[in-house]
């Protein structure tokens, strides 16, 4: 039989489990996923890092990464290695990054960096979830939960979506004003290389500066 007082702490972690629990840091409390994230800067640290240790090979993949590197450094803390080196200022999400448990780590993290401003905080499922399983911090079924909705990637999108949308509509038109410099460079160059392709005329303001006449038989 089922005692009710047993009951009770099983449904309560239940429920806990579907919601998706925050990380807690020491003296400051809990944490949810939103501000697990780590800077461009600090992306640039680790790569730099990893690459120091002994044992280090450039085949390795994020799953060794992981295995080899971010849960010994965060053994027994309770928090991802994101939020670990940013206990005392966590920082709030605005790119969320994915990625293959099994692709090469230094072209993953070569491929954040080339990707990211300086400016932006990422959300890294590898960095910023609590990986050791030791009970020290939510385990991985605690922290993504049973619903999508209270899943850490879920908050964090949801997250992402509300400063876009307070950002107003320069923030859904944000890429298209970057493009715009490349546009008008294609615009330029074909501007004054039809001309010279189609009709042997060199454009100048008005005419043409330089002019090939061509005779019906093809001949300059």
């Amino acid at each position: 039989l089922l005692k009710h007082g047993a009951g009770d702490r099983h449904g309560k972690r239940r429920q806990e489990v579907a919601k998706g629990q925050p990380q807690v840091v020491p003296g400051r409390g809990p944490v949810f996923a939103e501000h697990w994230g780590i800077t461009h800067g600090q992306i640039r640290e680790l790569l730099r890092a990893l690459r120091a240790q002994p044992g280090w090979t450039p085949d390795t993949s994020v799953y060794t990464v992981v295995k080899d590197y971010v849960v010994p450094w965060t053994r027994g803390e309770g928090m991802g290695y994101a939020l670990s080196i940013n206990r005392d200022d966590p920082k709030e999400v605005n790119v969320m990054v994915s990625h293959a448990w099994g692709e090469n780590a230094e072209q993953f993290l070569e491929a954040v960096l080339r990707s990211t401003r300086a400016d932006d905080v990422l959300f890294v499922c590898a960095l910023s979830l609590y990986q050791a399983e030791d009970k020290a911090g939510p385990t991985i079924e605690e922290q993504v939960g049973a619903q999508p909705e209270h899943s850490p990637f879920y908050r964090v999108i949801k997250c992402i979506r509300a400063h876009g949308e307070a950002f107003g509509w320069r923030w859904r038109w944000d890429w298209t004003v970057r493009l715009l410099p490349l546009i008008f460079a294609i615009a330029g160059i074909s501007l004054y290389f039809v001309p010279t392709v189609v009709w042997g005329c060199v454009p100048a303001l008005t005419t043409c500066a330089i002019q090939n006449h061509v005779d019906l038989s093809g001949r300059l």
